[in-house]
């Protein structure tokens, strides 16, 4: 009964109409009641407020409003002489709760850095134990209670869960922001690379200023985010009003550095290239169009004002592969032309045996400086006499198909019919090397115009016809047919000329593997010089081996040359060489 009537109470909840002065009360919760009673009140004790109810009441029975105003009066007077004389408990009582209080608050710290030093041994980051964001977090980690062995083996699997979840909303928030910031970068990075944008003008599209890049500026754009100085940039964990003062004080030294990005890039692919490299001649010679190029701010400016490196690398005959080539690879044999790289310049390199297959044709066709604009933009006007199913060509994919198809095919063009002329003997084994090291020098094949009095070359096997130029047949009319073209298992598909697998490959001579003599005698300039008498050999031969059908060029010269193999003969030993498979045709 005594610890009830002490028990506190809400004096606003047990009574509205009661005046607080007439009991004892406190605003503030004593010791121990601090985490069990709610922030509100006065408070008072039950057995106060029911003495001064009940006195009260007892007036209000009797109708005695006098003698009730000097009680209150009285009580007012009594307890505000208690609330004096209690104020220095009152004050000990502060400095006690303060006292206790701050040990406690020494606790949860210790506790809470505790917490955290275990979770970085078992490799968390330390941005992701915020445990402030829910009251279930700050309650596990941030209160007094000892941090056992038994306590800690039950409230790690909660701290992984909200650790987890931090982690996650953290990375989010991160990529949001790093997102924003790249974009704001991104705007800035375009306003200061946009005067070095070229493209070329078109007249269709003169309104517009669409025409094809001239420089690979719009490539550093495209790979900006991969850029060291803006990873790094972006990378800091600054909040927003830090990250523009930082980027303000970078923005001077990010302008010169990708400003001079371009001219560097360019200077790098030139200085590959030959140095007697000229500019070239961007208008046709009779053209009536002049080409120029522009930028978002000017248009219609000559081509002579480009800068000198980027004039260079638009010539038609500056081919580039990827660097490092691996052997084997595919991008081995896929040539570039600037600016149209799938990557950044500085993961090219200068092919010469590409450059100098192009150089070559240009001049046979009389256009030795043209530039690959003036290539390319008449489409797909090349076409392969030996291989007639893929059609036509455009100067990049005929430079490809150069690298990838046979040492010896026609080509046929709108100025006329032309010969890819090259050294047989052993000559694959020297191409297909010069392919993977692009920088290595090699043979490179000549262009000639076929023609009547062109000399047969010394190194045309009696097998494939004994006139020069090659004739098409009579009945067919035709230089070559589909029909010609041998299958995927090298059979005819004219079943008029049934013809042999083995007689239908490429004759090899006896020597094997070539010297470098041979290799010198093989060029196409000794070619010349040698080519005066070949015909009349040529014809003797092919009378002796009356049993062998003449196969025609198209059949013979088919895509089923294979390069790998076919080194792979030239190295064989000297003991498989003197006593070749049954059925091999080797001629002498």
């Amino acid at each position: 009964m005594c610890a009830y009537n002490l028990r506190l109470v809400n004096l606003a909840e047990e009574s509205e109409e009661l005046d607080a002065p007439l009991v004892f009360t406190s605003t503030t919760v004593l010791p121990r009641y601090y985490e069990e009673w709610p922030e509100n009140g006065p408070w008072c004790f039950y057995n106060d407020l029911k003495v001064v109810k009940s006195t009260l009441y007892k007036f209000d029975i009797a109708e005695d409003e006098e003698g009730k105003q000097s009680w209150i009066k009285r009580r007012r007077e009594i307890v505000r002489a208690r609330e004096q004389s209690s104020e220095p408990l009152r004050e000990w009582f502060r400095k006690l709760e303060m006292e206790r209080e701050a040990r406690l608050e020494r606790r949860r710290v210790a506790r809470e850095a505790e917490i955290k030093t275990r979770l970085k041994k078992l490799g968390h980051d330390e941005r992701d134990m915020d445990f402030c964001s829910s009251n279930l977090a700050f309650s596990l980690v941030h209160n007094a209670s000892p941090l056992t062995d038994k306590a800690w083996k039950g409230l790690l699997p909660k701290l992984l869960k909200i650790i987890k979840a931090n982690h996650e909303e953290r990375i989010e928030l991160q990529e949001i922001n790093r997102a924003e910031r790249y974009s704001d970068l991104y705007d800035w990075a375009w306003e200061i690379c946009e005067p070095k944008m070229f493209h070329l003008c078109q007249e269709s599209n003169r309104y517009y200023n669409d025409g094809p890049a001239l420089n690979a500026m719009t490539l550093l754009l495209k790979d900006l985010g991969n850029r060291p100085e803006v990873i790094s940039l972006l990378d800091e964990n600054l909040s927003y009003d830090g990250f523009e003062d930082h980027f303000d004080s970078q923005t001077p030294k990010l302008t010169d550095l990708w400003i001079g990005w371009i001219d560097e890039q360019e200077a790098r692919l030139v200085s590959m290239m030959p140095d007697d490299t000229s500019a070239p001649e961007f208008d046709r010679p009779g053209s009536e169009s002049t080409m120029t190029f522009g930028t978002n701010y000017d248009t219609n400016i000559p081509m002579a004002a480009l800068p000198l490196n980027t004039q260079k690398l638009l010539r038609a005959d500056a081919v580039f592969v990827r660097t490092p080539t691996e052997q084997n690879s595919t991008g081995a044999r896929t040539c570039y032309l600037y600016p149209d790289f799938d990557g950044l310049p500085e993961m090219f390199t200068y092919s010469n045996l590409a450059s100098e297959i192009a150089a070559t044709f240009l001049a046979s066709l009389g256009r030795p400086n043209a530039s690959h604009l003036e290539m390319t933009s008449a489409g797909a006007n090349l076409e392969c006499g030996m291989c007639p199913e893929i059609g036509t060509l455009g100067w990049k994919n005929f430079i490809e198909h150069c690298l990838n198809e046979e040492l010896y095919f026609w080509l046929t063009t709108l100025l006329g019919e032309y010969a890819l002329l090259a050294p047989h003997r052993g000559y694959s084994a020297l191409w297909d090397k010069s392919i993977y090291q692009p920088n290595v020098p090699a043979p490179v094949p000549t262009f000639r115009r076929i023609s009547a009095s062109d000399p047969m070359p010394a190194w045309w096997d009696a097998s494939w016809g004994l006139a020069w130029p090659p004739v098409p047949e009579v009945a067919s009319a035709r230089k070559r047919t589909a029909s010609t073209i041998s299958s995927p298992r090298n059979e005819s598909a004219d079943p008029a000329k049934p013809c042999l697998d083995e007689e239908r490959r490429v004759r090899r001579r006896d020597e094997g593997k070539p010297t470098t003599a041979d290799r010198a005698s093989n060029t196409p300039e000794a070619d010349s010089s040698r080519s005066t008498k070949p015909a009349p050999e040529v014809a003797s031969q092919s009378s002796e081996s009356d049993e062998q059908p003449i196969l025609q060029l198209g059949v013979v010269m088919s895509r089923e040359w294979n390069m790998v193999r076919d080194c792979g003969e030239i190295r064989q030993p000297e003991s498989d060489r003197e006593n070749p498979p049954k059925g091999k045709n080797v001629s002498s």
